[in-house]
């Protein structure tokens, strides 16, 4: 509530929104957690961000702070809050000494806003024990905009037990001059305001805004050298602007290393700079270093988005996925609403075998951030190969030749045009993957589906093989070297499997069902595999079932159902229903591919028992998609 008199005005703060207040000028200029302020705020309760991105937005409302970039109260990016302006601490042993404070710079004193605060409900455990007695707040404004002051009184005011408000006295003005801010050394008012400007420009996920902010940090630099934050915000600028606008990932190297370099020596602690020369030293492959410089980054600051996103790709670099899932879901705690979190949380799912969550994860993604350069390369990793996705990443290639020298980008090529029929240009591209990494896992893999696909079943499953003794701790790998071949018996196999998915030695009915609701059907694929084809007949109920959820769940948006669910009916001889999903898939887009299924459409040993003319429509999807590339 606003009361206004002829000659003050007055503000009656409601008590979270003092509390609020209270948590930040105690931070002093630090970082106060969202967790922390919902703590604080809420003690005891639980309640929603919602409630705390209200509760901040009134505060700024009463500070006249809406204007972004904020001058008093900056958003910490995925991590809370913190004020901008410096807090003194103030001797006084009465609210009426407080409120009687001036703030003086070279120029006279400037009219002041003295504010005095009672505190009476509860406080948060952090403010008791440092400030056992009432809180009294001197809020003292000098060319429109706050200096902070706060103080701990000696004796708690008589007003403890009236309602917490607090009171401002305020001489009207005719006309506010312009707001100030409170620099950092060195700088500035026009100059912070600029940094802070840029700051926030960096956060959106678009190439302009991050353009915008390069610039404004570029200017800021031949003055502003020795502030290390400015150096490590213009090196993770570079690396945003690399994600969404064709800057090539050398260029960012070049620019990001001195610049990260410098910042160490002016703040061998910093957190930011630690994290950022760990994501450049990881983009050089150079493991150990990333991995020594992120660790020192997470033990500065655990709390960091940034530094546990590169921790978690680091982590998924070595396939250690569960460790990557954990990271990224502390991240995404941090900051829901990042797409780029919530990408990289998905290829992580999808690395640990979950595909479907790791599907669900993609669409959020997209939803939040959609127009980033790699968007085709994404898409193809994580969802089922359309003739649209085939033709935007053959685009995506040709357009950004220096991103393609990765193996599972060049596999990824080499799998859609292994998907196009075309043979000769997969094993080209395949062979300049492997001059390169000749035994990454995405190469032998590769390597198994075209020996495949050109009639070699005992080279691909030699291939698999290889792949899966490389790592004998990854329980996919053992199952598809035993597996994925149409020239074994895979009853006699069954032993094996089971040591492998002990869960369906003791109940395979149970384990089935439980592997399904957690959307792990290529699990129940490998099972099914292996039981006779009469006993199959009793698994057809739950199979139809996830597969109808399936299709279900995909009205509103692209089907769920695959390649991977077209396996499953006919592992357990629904042909009609998967005869009715092929149509569909079809009429979506579906392209098949061995990324999906191993095995080119009309050589899969399932698949053969579907109406001849879905494979002509098949072809019918190839040939557009190599009509859409010719006509370029």
């Amino acid at each position: 509530m606003l009361q206004q008199t002829k000659e003050h005005s007055q503000q009656l703060l409601e008590p979270r929104v003092m509390t609020a207040l209270v948590l930040l000028l105690q931070a002093d200029g630090q970082t106060v957690t969202d967790q922390a302020m919902l703590e604080g705020v809420w003690p005891g309760l639980v309640v929603s961000d919602a409630s705390l991105y209200k509760v901040v937005a009134q505060l700024r409302k009463a500070l006249q702070d809406q204007q972004k970039p904020y001058q008093l109260i900056e958003r910490v990016h995925s991590k809370g809050y913190r004020l901008l302006q410096p807090a003194l601490r103030i001797q006084a042993t009465t609210e009426q000494e407080a409120t009687e404070q001036t703030v003086t710079e070279q120029t006279p004193p400037k009219q002041t806003i003295p504010i005095q605060t009672e505190f009476p409900h509860p406080q948060p455990a952090a403010a008791k024990k440092a400030f056992p007695t009432l809180w009294s707040i001197g809020l003292i404004v000098l060319a429109g905009f706050g200096w902070w002051l706060w103080q701990t009184p000696t004796k708690p005011s008589p007003a403890a037990n009236h309602p917490p408000q607090i009171a401002a006295a305020e001489q009207q003005p005719a006309k506010p001059p312009p707001a100030q801010l409170a620099p950092a050394a060195g700088f500035s008012n026009a100059q912070w305001q600029q940094y802070q400007q840029a700051k926030w420009l960096a956060q959106q996920p678009k190439a302009a805004a991050v353009q915008q902010a390069i610039a404004l940090l570029t200017a800021l630099l031949p003055t502003q050298q020795h502030y290390a934050p400015l150096l490590t915000d213009l090196c993770n600028s570079y690396h945003l602007l690399h994600i969404y606008s064709d800057w090539p990932l050398q260029k960012v190297l070049a620019l990001c290393e001195p610049l990260l370099r410098q910042a160490l020596q002016l703040q061998p602690g910093s957190a930011a700079a630690l994290a950022s020369f760990g994501a450049l030293m990881l983009s050089q492959q150079n493991i150990p270093a990333a991995t020594q410089y992120l660790d020192q980054a997470l033990a500065i600051d655990a709390q960091d988005r940034n530094t546990l996103l590169w921790r978690a790709m680091l982590y998924r670099s070595q396939d250690q996925f569960p460790a990557a899932i954990d990271l990224l879901q502390q991240a995404i705690r941090l900051d829901p609403l990042s797409g780029l979190l919530k990408r990289h949380y998905a290829y992580s799912l999808i690395g640990n075998g979950m595909l479907s969550e790791a599907r669900d994860q993609f669409h959020q993604s997209l939803l939040l951030d959609s127009d980033y350069s790699d968007r085709a390369l994404d898409e193809l990793e994580m969802l089922p190969l359309t003739a649209t996705r085939a033709i935007a990443y053959l685009q995506w290639a040709e357009r950004f030749p220096d991103r393609l020298q990765h193996p599972g980008r060049l596999v990824n090529l080499a799998l859609v045009q292994l998907s196009l029929n075309q043979q000769v240009a997969a094993e080209k591209t395949l062979q300049q993957a492997a001059a390169q990494y000749p035994q990454h896992q995405f190469v032998l893999l590769a390597k198994a589906m075209l020996a495949q696909a050109n009639g070699q079943p005992k080279q691909a499953r030699q291939f698999l093989i290889e792949r899966a003794k490389r790592r004998p701790d990854h329980k996919m790998f053992q199952l598809q070297a035993l597996l994925l071949a149409d020239d074994v018996d895979f009853q006699q196999l069954q032993p094996q499997v089971l040591q492998l998915l002990p869960d369906f030695a003791k109940d395979p009915l149970a384990a089935t069902r439980q592997a399904l609701a957690q959307k792990q059907q290529v699990l129940v694929l490998y099972w099914l595999l292996t039981v006779s084809e009469p006993e199959r007949a009793q698994y057809q109920p739950l199979i139809a079932g996830f597969v109808a959820a399936q299709m279900a769940q995909g009205q509103a948006k692209e089907t769920e159902a695959d390649g991977l669910s077209l396996q499953l009916l006919c592992a357990v001889g629904l042909t009609d229903q998967a005869n009715q999903l092929a149509i569909q898939l079809l009429q979506q887009d579906w392209l098949p591919s061995p990324h999906d299924n191993y095995y080119l459409a009309e050589q899969h040993p399932l698949w053969r028992q579907l109406d001849p003319a879905i494979f002509q429509q098949i072809q019918q999807q190839r040939q557009k998609v190599l009509q859409a590339i010719d006509s370029r």
